[in-house]
């Protein structure tokens, strides 16, 4: 993996891991006093609200309330320009204590987020990377790309692990460095699938530093070629988003028992979504790649399981712990 990446996860992780130390104890809020959100989960998200069925309710509740801030935030950001703009600049004014929530999606998801004592930055992360997003069109280093990432899927990996929960006895470092790689990677796979959707909107999130490396120009991708300098270019993000992907997994086997299987299914079916472009030659212009259900079965049972239980990643486990203490401790221990 680029030493600039693994550094970036690795010194993320470190600072997560002070921060939730370092977040207050507050009032432990009633579930039945929230407002009730869990129907944004049902209608959006068949997946994810199946999923979360599986969790204790109170783990189940704050993943519906996230869901919901989640979706209502990104829903700002993508549909309702300037309005969207002024709602996003709201939420990030209530998520600084400096003016009550705008609407119960996010009173509901302050108001369990700080009883699970989950650190608020992360949340004003999200908000600031949205706001930052719909002023933006395009990305220009690989350390902005590392920078969008975590903002909008990296904090989502972080605040999911602490409300499914994690093994105690494991590093809280090491746990959301992992958790960190996990949102990463799934956001580069994102973004090499939704090249020609994010075009149409303005936006190209592959950075302009390694666009002109491969010769890449804005013209190439409007016009969907799929020349040498674009397999290039997707082959350098594939085999990053892998890295980041196997770096992650062996992470699972760290959170709640109840959380390990969902997890697992949906890293391994979205690192399978990488595959499906490459069989296809790289044409992410004229369609939009996916894995089709009976391939998701095979995946479950040849890939998700064993990630789940941690029956095949021991040993990239101890390489990636090699690794990571080895940045560890070019950092100076804990901060």
């Amino acid at each position: 993996m680029d030493e600039r990446v693994l550094h970036f996860v690795v010194e993320e992780g470190r600072r997560a891991a002070h921060e939730l130390s370092a977040s207050p104890a507050t009032i432990r809020t009633r579930l039945g006093d929230l407002p009730r959100v869990g129907h944004i989960i049902r209608q959006h998200s068949k997946t994810f609200s199946l999923a979360a069925r599986c969790l204790p309710r109170r783990s189940r509740k704050a993943v519906e309330a996230f869901y919901a801030f989640c979706r209502s935030a990104d829903d700002f950001a993508d549909h309702l320009g300037e309005e969207g703009k002024r709602r996003l600049e709201a939420y990030l004014a209530a998520i600084r204590g400096g003016a009550p929530a705008p609407d119960p999606i996010l009173a509901s998801w302050l108001a369990i987020g700080d009883a699970m004592r989950i650190p608020r930055r992360w949340s004003e992360s999200l908000v600031e990377t949205l706001l930052a997003d719909t002023q933006r069109s395009v990305v220009p280093t690989l350390e902005d790309l590392l920078g969008y990432a975590y903002g909008v899927a990296s904090t989502v990996g972080l605040i999911t692990t602490v409300i499914v929960g994690y093994r105690r006895t494991s590093s809280l470092e090491d746990v959301f460095a992992r958790a960190i790689a996990l949102g990463m990677a799934m956001q580069l796979t994102n973004i090499l699938r939704d090249v020609a959707e994010d075009l149409s909107r303005g936006r190209i999130y592959l950075p302009v530093e390694d666009l002109q490396r491969f010769g890449v120009t804005a013209d190439h991708l409007a016009c969907g070629r799929l020349h040498e300098g674009w397999q290039q270019l997707l082959q350098h993000y594939i085999a990053l988003a892998r890295q980041l992907y196997e770096y992650a997994i062996p992470g699972i086997r760290h959170l709640a028992p109840a959380a390990r299987v969902p997890v697992a299914l949906a890293a391994v079916w979205y690192r399978a979504i990488l595959r499906d472009i490459e069989r296809h030659g790289g044409d992410v212009f004229t369609r939009r790649a996916h894995v089709p259900l009976l391939r998701k079965l095979r995946i479950a049972c040849s890939q998700g399981l064993p990630a789940a239980f941690g029956w095949s990643v021991r040993a990239r486990a101890r390489a990636t712990d090699a690794s990571f203490h080895s940045i560890h401790s070019q950092q100076g221990g804990a901060p």
